[in-house]
């Protein structure tokens, strides 16, 4: 079975559950940054790749006997467009998952509910890169009904 555990896997496991509570923490925090980081990486490469490649393909559509304006072109530069807010939304969306995790962790550890006093610019503050990423989205809907309904249509020449 995949699910059972290796020998050696059951020893460290033992060997974790024997630490104090502070250190596992430590641990498990080492551990939740690095998978965040490496997470957050990949994540970040989506929005950058895609504007570049969107950017070039809008840009050769500037010259019509380089790249028409054809359906096929309209959907690549669709999809490219809408890669960069719907990743930003899913980078926003993990954030918030990792801040929930670690809540729940720190009340784990101090056994209390944390408490945080903040200001309406402090609230306004964290909710500003959910704001943004919305209005990117609304921005490329926008521009993405100019280009599919009020686009010229490409005639290729014989």
């Amino acid at each position: 079975m995949a699910d059972e555990l290796s020998e050696y896997e059951k020893q460290e496991k033992a060997n974790f559950v024997r630490l104090k509570l502070e250190d596992q923490v430590r641990m498990g925090n080492a551990v939740n940054d690095q998978l965040f980081q490496i997470t957050s990486a990949k994540l970040a490469t989506l929005p950058v790749i895609s504007a570049i490649a969107a950017a070039l393909l809008i840009v050769a559509t500037f010259n019509s006997s380089l790249l028409p304006l054809t359906v096929t072109v309209r959907v690549l530069i669709s999809v490219l467009m809408l890669i960069v807010p719907v990743s930003l939304l899913f980078y926003l969306r993990l954030l918030a998952k990792v801040e929930r995790l670690a809540t729940r962790l720190l009340t784990k550890v101090y056994g209390a509910k944390l408490r945080m006093d903040a200001t309406k610019v402090d609230k306004l503050t964290y909710e500003l890169p959910w704001i943004i990423s919305v209005l990117i989205l609304l921005l490329v809907l926008v521009a993405l009904y100019v280009i599919w309904c009020h686009g010229s249509t490409a005639q290729v020449a014989p």
